[in-house]
C-alpha cells in the first residue's frame, strides 16, 4: 500500500474522544486483524452515511471527500442465478485475513458491461470475493438482517438512485427503494439526498449503486464500498475485490458502532464490548445483534 495514494486520515474531531474514529488504509484483508486486535468494530453504511452529515467541521472534510474505497462490514452475496442478498452486520466480513479464500477466477463469464454516471462504459471482472458454500448463503438468507434481491431487482438498482421530483429526493424505482431502506436503517432518506445534492452540487441522481452483475458458479460474498462524495460519484459499489490494495476500513470504539446519530431506533445494547483479538482465530466469533427494530418494520 502507497501511503502516498492512501493516506491515513484523521476522522475523529477534536471534541470527541481520542481516536474515537480510526482509519485503517490498505488491504481490507490485512486491515480487518488489525482493527480488530486494537478494539475497533467496522462502520456499517448507515453509520457512514450518518458522519456524511453530522461529523465536526474540523474532519468533515476527510469523511466526504478524501475517504475512498471504504470497505464497510455490510455485505452483499451473489449465486449462480445472479441474485443477490444485502446483509446488514455480515459476520464473514469480520473474519476476513490474509487467508481467506477467494475466488481466482471472477466468474464463467468475462465480466459485464457498466456504464459509468459520466456516460462512460468498460468491462468490469474483478477478482477477490470471498468463497461461499451453498450452506452459507441460505443461512445468510434466512438472517433478520438480510434483504434478499431477485436477478430483476438487481439490474433495476444497477446505476440508480436518488432523484429529484417535484421538489422531493426519490427512488428511481421500487427496489431502488427497498435497498436505500435496509441500507440507512433509520436514516431520513430524503435528507440524506437532499444533503449529497447540496456537498455534490449535483442535479443528476445522487446515491447511485453499482452491483455485481458477474454469474458465478457458487455463492461469493462482497463488502458494499462507499465512494466519496464527489459529482457523478458512486455512493455504494458492490463490486470491488476484498483484496484490493487502495482499499481502507474505519473501525469506531464502543458498543454504539453501528449506530448513526439518528438510529434512535436502536437498542445501546447493539454490541458488546469486545476485548482485543489477538489471533486470527477469533475473529469469526459473531457478535450479537439487536433485530428489534428489523422485526417492528416487518410487522
Amino acid at each position: 500500500m502507497n501511503a502516498k495514494y492512501n493516506p491515513q486520515l484523521n476522522l475523529t474531531g477534536n471534541r470527541e474522544k481520542p481516536q474515537w474514529y480510526k482509519h485503517f488504509p490498505g488491504n481490507p484483508l490485512e486491515q480487518m486483524p488489525l482493527l480488530l486486535k486494537h478494539g475497533y468494530h467496522t462502520l456499517p453504511v448507515a453509520k457512514i452515511m450518518g458522519r456524511h452529515l453530522s461529523a465536526p467541521t474540523e474532519v468533515k472534510d476527510n469523511w466526504r471527500n478524501r475517504l475512498q474505497f471504504l470497505y464497510t462490514i455490510d455485505g452483499v452475496a451473489y449465486n449462480e442465478k445472479g441474485e443477490a442478498l444485502i446483509i446488514l452486520n455480515a459476520q464473514p466480513l469480520r473474519a476476513l485475513n490474509p487467508e481467506s479464500k477467494l475466488v481466482e477466477l471472477v466468474s464463467k463469464h468475462d465480466g459485464f458491461e457498466l456504464t459509468t454516471p459520466d456516460g462512460v462504459s468498460k468491462k468490469v471482472a474483478y477478482r477477490g470475493a470471498l468463497k461461499l458454500s451453498p450452506e452459507q448463503w441460505y443461512q445468510l438468507k434466512e438472517e433478520e438482517t438480510t434483504l434478499p434481491l431477485t436477478r430483476a431487482e438487481v439490474d433495476q438498482i444497477q446505476g440508480k438512485g436518488y432523484l429529484l421530483k417535484n421538489g422531493i429526493w426519490q427512488p428511481e424505482n421500487a427496489a431502488v427503494g427497498k435497498y436505500w431502506e435496509h441500507l440507512g436503517r433509520d436514516l431520513d432518506l430524503q435528507e440524506y439526498a437532499q444533503s449529497v445534492a447540496e456537498i455534490t452540487k449535483s442535479s443528476a441522481p445522487v446515491m447511485v449503486s453499482y452491483l455485481d452483475k458477474n454469474r458465478y458458479a457458487q455463492p461469493v460474498l462482497r463488502s458494499l464500498v462507499m465512494g466519496r462524495l464527489f459529482r457523478n460519484s458512486p455512493t455504494v459499489i458492490g463490486y470491488y475485490p476484498l483484496n484490493c490494495s487502495q482499499g481502507s476500513l474505519v473501525g469506531v470504539r464502543g458498543r454504539r458502532a453501528y449506530q448513526s446519530e439518528y438510529l434512535d431506533a436502536f437498542a445501546p445494547t447493539v454490541f458488546h464490548e469486545l476485548p482485543p483479538v489477538d489471533n486470527r482465530k477469533q475473529v469469526d466469533k459473531a457478535i450479537p445483534y439487536n433485530t428489534k427494530f428489523f422485526e417492528a418494520r416487518n410487522k
